[in-house]
C-alpha cells in the first residue's frame, strides 16, 4: 500500500466540498484539542471491498464517542457533503491496510492475513485532514 502512497489509516468521515476547505481545516484544528487516544480492538481482516484489505475494529463506547465528536464538529460547516456510509449510524469501523491492489495481490494478501491473523489492539495516535488520490495531508497532528 505504501507503494501506492496510501498509508494504513482509519477514515472517520468522507467529505466533499467545493468552497469550505478553510472552514474544514479550522474545524479539524479544533478537534486537535478534544480527540483522545482511543484504543482499538481489531477483530478480523476482510476484503469484501474490491482492491482493499482492511482490519475490522470493534465499535466501543469510546470509539463511538470520538466518531460522534468528529461528525458533530464537521457537520456544522455549510457546503459540505458527508458520504452516507460515514454517518455515525452507518459507519463500519476499520483500518485500511492495503488499497488499490490488483485482484491477484488482494487475493494473496487476504490469504496471508487470514492465515496469520489473531486479535490485536492499537490506538488512535494521529489524526488529520487529507484530500485527493494520492492523499495530500492538509492538517495532521498527534492525538495525546
Amino acid at each position: 500500500m505504501i507503494e501506492n502512497q496510501v498509508p494504513p489509516h482509519m477514515t472517520f468521515l468522507q467529505i466533499q466540498t467545493r468552497t469550505a476547505q478553510k472552514e474544514l481545516e479550522e474545524a479539524v484544528r479544533k478537534l486537535e484539542k478534544t480527540l483522545i487516544p482511543v484504543p482499538f480492538v481489531f477483530t478480523a481482516c476482510g476484503g469484501e471491498i474490491p482492491n482493499v484489505i482492511y482490519a475490522k475494529v470493534k465499535m466501543t463506547e469510546e470509539l463511538k464517542s470520538q466518531i460522534d465528536l468528529i461528525y458533530n464538529e464537521i457537520s456544522k460547516i455549510p457546503d459540505i457533503k458527508i458520504n452516507p456510509h460515514y454517518l455515525p449510524e452507518n459507519i463500519f469501523p476499520h483500518v485500511t491496510l492495503a488499497k488499490t491492489l490488483s485482484r491477484e495481490a488482494q487475493e494473496k494478501g487476504l490469504e496471508y492475513v487470514h492465515k496469520n491473523f489473531s486479535l490485536f489492539t492499537g490506538r488512535l495516535n494521529e489524526a488529520g485532514l487529507s484530500c485527493g488520490k494520492p492523499p495530500v495531508h492538509l492538517v495532521r497532528f498527534k492525538v495525546e
